[in-house]
């Protein structure tokens, strides 16, 4: 990345400097310094396929069925919901083949922090870092404070109990998030052992339930309620809005990528593990709401809790307790999952020397002790006094920019060996003028605006496409899954990507790139003097595990890439 700055730097002492500190923000990790990190296997591997399609489908499968099946049949697709899955999961596949092929290249923690230092620099990774954090650690937070709501709900409406203010006892103030987020955070302090068997005890009980409300759905299934199946106030608009929300239904499955360093055989392990993630819950989703629209016609479903007031509405009422309560009992398995993969985050970077190297020290046990403690103490005060509602779109906006990232790394990866300044600047072009040309659309400005701005995007790609042929260098590793239609699908995730974030709100979009500035701010004040490529350039670890140890390495040492910071095989013919 540093060859795309460089010559825009000016000359003299000052742009000297410039070109320094453009070398080091970009400063890529080299593949054998992951390959290194590997051998040494810190972390225990003891997750393999099943542990992982568990914490991929327990931690994703939740809401979307619960709460935003009623509210896209109700309010914008009708019977035509089952389209909004179906589009949201194949859209869903864009990025997820992404994730599927950088796991199994840079099979190590961290997601999408890993692959975009891999690939893009160390700037570029701390800003995906940062945004993973979102989807990780507070979106966790976010989900033990809804728990919280629906216990309060429950016991004191439901069971008619009263008005439990203890629960509630000032302002925002929510007890009972606490009390799971802190039992979720004590939970993995006793090891990821015990967090793998509760993980895989809760995935088995929520899949059990989600097909208990299907087949007691299609018990009352009315083809009947099916008609019209695109009702005409909606008409195809309102599936396409319904895809769109839809699509967060799935986001969650990108975790299994966070916990690559405790896998078995990751990079055979790793892409399976997404791939199946995303179908099993579109499955999940898709049959689960065709019993939903089928019990009931679409304008009687509730859009907060369809399938507890579908039951009530056919006389199931102990089919309706059955539901709420067994949304109270596994909702605490996504707050688990989520608060799982933050600690991972955390040891890959200050492994790199982002952040403080005591999130990375380890126990007697190997366990991520003081990390997950001090982590967790945090989470838990955020979901006891933070509400979320103003910072949901943040969070939302902050996934989809990590999506990015990563199809932007699979871009690079393919394409850049023979074109490494072009490449890149062209990615950086198309990601630019396809968020504009997007933003223009969302926002209904004249169309001749729209169409105008639409070509450059589109120009972009073409040229990427013509002009940096897909290959990669002599000693490069060929990973054990590659993602087809390389750039088309990871291009077309990006500008989908861009379509979500621009239907959220303005606040939201201005909250995220005040968070991205802290997160450079930070990056400037810490991680640039403290990162281990920019001071020892990783010689500690290559030293007690030497590349030619690692014939995977797609670069050699005496090659001068460890030095200068580059970890792909370059053509000069630029």
């Amino acid at each position: 990345m540093s060859r795309l700055f460089g010559p825009c730097l000016g000359s003299g002492l000052g742009g000297s400097r410039l070109r320094r500190i453009a070398r080091r923000v970009t400063r890529t990790k080299p593949i054998e310094v992951i390959h290194a990190e590997e051998s040494e296997e810190k972390l225990e591997r003891m997750l393999g396929l099943w542990d992982l399609l568990a914490i991929g489908i327990g931690g994703t499968v939740g809401s979307g069925i619960f709460v935003l099946s009623g509210l896209i049949a109700s309010q914008y697709a009708g019977p035509a919901v089952l389209l909004s899955w179906a589009l949201a999961g194949c859209a869903c596949v864009f990025s997820g083949l992404s994730y599927a092929e950088m796991s199994s290249r840079v099979p190590s923690a961290g997601s999408s922090y890993a692959y975009t230092y891999h690939i893009m620099g160390e700037l570029p990774a701390v800003v995906a870092g940062w945004c993973v954090a979102l989807e990780y650690g507070i979106s966790g937070a976010a989900v033990a404070r809804s728990w919280g709501d629906k216990v309060y709900d429950w016991i004191s409406f439901t069971l008619g109990a009263g008005e439990q203010t203890w629960m509630r006892p000032a302002g925002d103030i929510s007890i009972m998030a606490g009390v799971i987020q802190a039992a979720c955070v004590c939970l993995l302090l006793y090891g990821l052992k015990m967090g793998k068997t509760t993980v895989n005890f809760f995935t088995v009980l929520k899949c059990m339930l989600v097909a208990f409300m299907t087949i007691a759905g299609f018990m009352h299934f009315n083809s009947a309620n099916l008609t019209p199946f695109i009702p005409a106030a909606f008409g195809f608009g309102g599936v396409m809005r319904g895809a769109t929300s839809a699509f967060f239904g799935f986001i969650g499955y990108d975790e299994v990528c966070c916990m690559a360093a405790e896998a078995k055989n990751p990079a055979k392990v790793m892409p399976r593990a997404v791939m199946g993630t995303i179908a099993g819950v579109t499955v999940f989703y898709v049959l689960a709401t065709l019993a939903l629209v089928g019990m009931v016609p679409y304008s009687d479903i509730d859009k907060d809790s369809g399938f507890v007031f579908a039951f009530r509405d056919v006389g199931w009422g102990w089919a309706q307790h059955i539901c709420s309560v067994g949304e109270i009992v596994t909702l605490p398995l996504v707050v688990l999952i989520s608060f799982l993969a933050q600690p991972r985050l955390q040891f890959a970077m200050a492994e790199d020397g982002m952040i403080p190297a005591f999130f990375s020290k380890q126990d007697q046990n190997g366990q991520l002790f003081q990390g997950t403690l001090w982590t967790g103490v945090v989470m838990t005060v955020i979901a006891v006094f933070v509400p979320f509602e103003p910072l949901n779109d943040m969070i939302s906006a902050g996934v989809l920019l990590a999506f990015n990232f990563t199809n932007g790394c699979v871009v690079l990866a393919n394409h850049r060996y023979h074109r490494p300044v072009l490449c890149p600047a062209l990615l950086a072009a198309y990601a630019v003028s396809s968020c504009l040309a997007v933003f223009l659309w969302q926002y209904s400005c004249p169309l001749w605006v729209c169409i105008l701005f639409t070509i450059p995007p589109v120009a972009i790609f073409l040229a990427l496409w013509w002009m940096c042929p897909r290959g990669e260098g002599p000693n490069a590793i060929k990973p054990s899954f590659s993602a087809p239609l390389v750039p088309f699908f990871p291009c077309f995730g990006i500008a989908f990507n861009w379509y979500l974030i621009a239907e959220l709100s303005w606040q939201g979009i201005l909250e995220i790139v005040g968070y991205i500035m802290l997160a450079v701010i930070t990056y400037l004040c810490y991680g640039y003097w403290h990162s281990v490529g920019n001071t020892t350039q990783w010689q500690g670890i290559l030293s007690r595990n030497p590349p030619e140890q690692h014939p995977k390495s797609a670069c050699l040492i005496e090659q001068g890439n460890l030095a200068n910071g580059e970890n792909l095989e370059i053509n000069p013919s630029d």
